[in-house]
């Protein structure tokens, strides 16, 4: 007897079978969405083993079987959530936001950072696709440090606390000519909601943010929530979109403007956050 599971991307740690796992329950997916991607997998189950993982690149076009990684194959059939991609789209009524002001009920987490945290909008837990979030969550994060995984306590959702405060507080900047900690820059309020769909973007190639399953574009990191030791699970990933609002920054060289003009990561990159809900422990980091 066979069974498949279908994954969204390829991209999974070839030497870590409990990263491997990881990745699987965090990209199972429909069929049509695995095929709607430019890179996904079909894990093939004989008598409920891994027996096999057929690659598909570009919507199908290309299909070849792909070797796995010895220690992976035998891995039983897992019966697991299938994951949908949900889309930002823009809708002034919309119950969740991108960016804006700083609300006057919550507060940025202290740190002694060379460059400014930034308030990057709110998920709304009235959503019925986030009922399982404890709280509606304000999203932060300093996106102009050089910084990895961040992990950030939530216990009081109107203030986080910085859980690896040292690595913060020590990290460089690639903006330290133009930055200082006490910088300003907002950027546009963009409410909307988060809609079903078969891709990450829409009919034009553009993105802004999106949930229900991640799309890596590197080595997969799935955290792990230093207080419980939990895997994490995904929140949301960020890519861009919002205008600046108001500033006080200029940059010194002309290359730099259009980071500090427009919602980005680091030019190029997405903006990952997990949380592990019983702990209240939110994690983000930059990949590009």
């Amino acid at each position: 007897m066979k069974k498949s599971l279908y994954l969204a991307g390829s991209e999974y740690d070839f030497n870590d079978a409990e990263q491997f796992v990881n990745f699987i329950v965090s990209q199972n997916t429909t069929p049509e969405t695995m095929k709607n991607q430019y890179a996904g997998m079909e894990l093939v189950f004989e008598n409920n083993k891994l027996s096999k993982a057929i690659y598909y690149e570009d919507k199908q076009i290309s299909k070849r079987d792909r070797t796995l990684n010895a220690q992976f194959l035998g891995i039983p059939y897992l019966e697991i959530a299938v994951n949908k991609i949900r889309r930002f789209v823009a809708n002034p009524q919309g119950l969740h936001q991108l960016c804006g002001e700083l609300p006057a009920d919550f507060q940025l987490p202290e740190h002694n950072a060379v460059v400014p945290f930034q308030y990057l909008g709110f998920i709304d837990n009235n959503d019925e696709n986030f009922s399982w979030l404890p709280f509606k969550i304000h999203l932060t994060f300093p996106i102009y440090l050089n910084i990895g995984d961040l992990f950030m306590d939530y216990s009081n959702p109107a203030k986080p606390e910085i859980i690896n405060l040292d690595d913060v507080n020590k990290e460089h900047s690639s903006y330290e000519q133009d930055l200082k900690p006490d910088s300003v820059i907002v950027f546009e309020a963009l409410k909307g909601d988060f809609i079903e769909d078969l891709s990450y973007y829409d009919e034009t190639g553009n993105g802004t943010a999106w949930t229900g399953m991640p799309s890596f574009f590197q080595t997969p990191h799935i955290p792990k929530c230093p207080k419980s030791g939990k895997t994490m699970r995904f929140l949301c990933q960020l890519v861009g979109g919002p205008k600046i609002a108001r500033a006080n920054v200029v940059a010194k060289e002309e290359f730099y403007q259009k980071d500090y003009d427009k919602l980005n990561f680091w030019s190029d990159g997405h903006l990952y956050i997990f949380i592990e809900p019983e702990s209240k422990v939110l994690c983000g980091y930059i990949r590009n």
